[in-house]
């Protein structure tokens, strides 16, 4: 008894903000797993593109598809991403971000912001070590300092034999998801559906499987603007749990706009706002504690700071401070130098 309770551990409330601050607005907070399905051919590559786009471009400033995304609006700055891979090349995905950018007139000359990693260099497959492998891809993601990932397909990363098997969920994606959220990195999953009117499109379902309405934080559906209407597709939101405030089964039109990519149309601004509701706003400060840290770190210079330094400037608890400094270096935001005492914190970007 006395060993099982040694493992519980407290909840923290001085750990947290009320309100957690969005990574992806208006859907995701760091760490969080968004899954965007819809039958192949229906525009979710491009939508995985124009992504990638706005984490990493400067002048985009983490704007996607046109403002409907947008990444950490509190911050924005170019966000180191990763490609998860299980059906294209990298050859492949080098010519569509190439186009994309080439199409808004963007300088192509910015690397090192975006890996492509084939899923099969992960193992995530592996039947006897899917737990160790996840856990492992993530880890390694956390160390590369990548801090959004798009998995294409999420099918075909894992290869189930059946995607509606809870055995590989439990076993692969769930300890992936775990460790991404305790790494802070987002990650955001196409699943590909059967065609509407398909064998098996029915029993499927809309979002493709019913594993994922445990494991995914927020669900977006793709489908065709209906005919009549200018070419585009349609993102159907069936829940979030951060933005709570957003009806279910709301949905925003994103018209092709012969440059590659897609561009919000109609009430999209009120369907899916950006902003976090003003009623909920409880602290003077909403933004994490963990990033007020960062900051200050980084504003410290090349010198470093001591975490009692850092404790005492944000009037925050120093057990907090340091629980948060070492997740930091963990990710490789931050590095300590020095043994003891005389140990200060830097920035290493």
């Amino acid at each position: 008894v006395a060993e099982l309770i040694g493992k519980f551990g407290d909840i923290d409330l001085n750990e947290v903000c009320i309100v957690e601050p969005p990574s992806l607005a208006p859907l995701c907070a760091a760490g969080d797993f968004l899954n965007i399905s819809g039958p192949a051919g229906f525009g979710k590559t491009t939508l995985g593109v124009d992504l990638l786009v706005g984490a990493f471009h400067p002048d985009r400033k983490g704007t996607s598809l046109g403002g409907l995304f947008q990444f950490h609006p509190s911050d924005p700055r170019p966000i180191k991403s990763a490609i998860i891979d299980s059906e294209s090349t990298r050859a492949r995905w080098n010519s569509a971000i190439r186009r994309r950018l080439h199409c808004e007139g963007l300088n192509p000359s910015i690397n090192h912001y975006i890996r492509h990693i084939p899923a099969s260099d992960l193992s995530l497959n592996s039947p006897c070590e899917r737990e160790a492998k996840a856990r492992l891809a993530a880890e390694a993601l956390a160390y590369d300092s990548r801090e959004f990932v798009l998995i294409d397909t999420l099918a075909m990363a894992w290869k189930p034999a059946n995607m509606n098997d809870p055995e590989w969920v439990f076993a692969g994606l769930a300890p992936f998801h775990e460790a991404c959220q305790k790494y802070g990195i987002t990650v955001v999953a196409l699943t590909h559906t059967p065609r509407p009117g398909q064998p098996g499109a029915r029993s499927i379902g809309p979002i493709g499987t019913s594993f994922q309405e445990n494991q995914a934080d927020a669900q977006l559906v793709v489908s065709r603007l209906p005919k009549g209407q200018p070419k585009g597709i349609r993102l159907t939101h069936r829940k979030s749990r951060r933005s709570f405030w957003i009806q279910q089964e709301t949905h925003v039109d994103l018209r092709f706009d012969g440059k590659l990519g897609y561009d919000p149309v109609g009430n999209w601004a009120t369907e899916w706002p950006m902003e976090w509701p003003e009623q909920l706003n409880l602290e003077p400060q909403s933004i994490s504690q963990r990033y007020r840290i960062e900051c200050a770190v980084r504003d410290a210079g090349p010198k470093g700071i001591a975490a009692t330094s850092v404790a005492s400037n944000l009037d925050m608890r120093d057990r907090s401070v340091r629980n948060h400094l070492r997740n930091l270096a963990d990710s490789d935001i931050l590095e300590i130098v020095g043994r003891g005492r005389n140990s200060r914190w830097r920035s290493c970007r």
